[in-house]
């Protein structure tokens, strides 16, 4: 079996970095966009040659063609790279998973691409008054999708299927139709019960 490239939750990793102007990516959440900054593209291959993880994270000014260290936010999710294809242009699309959220301790710069300190955030137990809030969020989950030009039936299942509450938060909130700014309040908050009242 081949060793894990995966530090244990309360250790830093130096991860590549990549600044996302309109994306938002939750932990458990497969999505794929399109890469095509050079410092962002240096930060891909640069992962892709090593332990193919990533540090995402949103940047504070979407118009910021290339934004610093302090217009980006610490917070964000660690994703593994699943895919990437070069395009025509040179841009590259790429399919990443979120693993975990992640806070970087710091910024830096290596090789021409954003680099960060990250420390994984544990992931909180459940409340032990969660579940109505759970049944609560699947009922109106349930009644978004059955409203909803945009999603299949298919991701309520995947989505009420789910045990965890944490997990069910996520996966819920990467189905909705929200301004980017919403989406970005939501992955720094490790409360299932905090961010399920978000949703609903």
């Amino acid at each position: 079996m081949a060793p894990s490239h995966k530090p244990p939750h309360d250790a830093a990793e130096a991860l590549p970095t990549v600044p996302l102007r309109d994306v938002v990516v939750f932990p458990h959440m497969m999505m794929t966009f399109v890469i095509g900054r050079k410092p962002s593209i240096l930060a891909l291959e640069h992962a892709l040659q090593r332990s193919k993880r990533l540090f995402l994270t949103a940047q504070l000014d979407p118009r910021r063609d290339s934004p610093s260290p302090r217009e980006v936010r610490s917070i964000g999710t660690v994703c593994q790279i699943v895919q990437s294809l070069r395009l025509p242009d040179g841009n590259l699309r790429v399919l990443v998973e979120g693993v975990d959220r992640g806070q970087a301790l710091e910024f830096g710069e290596e090789s021409g691409f954003m680099k960060a300190l990250v420390r994984v955030i544990p992931r909180q137990a459940p409340e032990n008054e969660i579940e109505p809030i759970v049944r609560r969020v699947v009922e109106l989950f349930d009644r978004y999708v059955k409203l909803s030009n945009h999603l299949h039936y298919d991701a309520m299942l995947a989505a009420v299927r789910v045990q965890d509450p944490g997990k069910l938060a996520d996966t819920v909130a990467s189905h909705l139709v929200l301004p980017t700014y919403v989406k970005q309040a939501l992955p720094p908050t490790p409360s299932p019960a905090a961010r399920s009242p978000l949703l609903a």
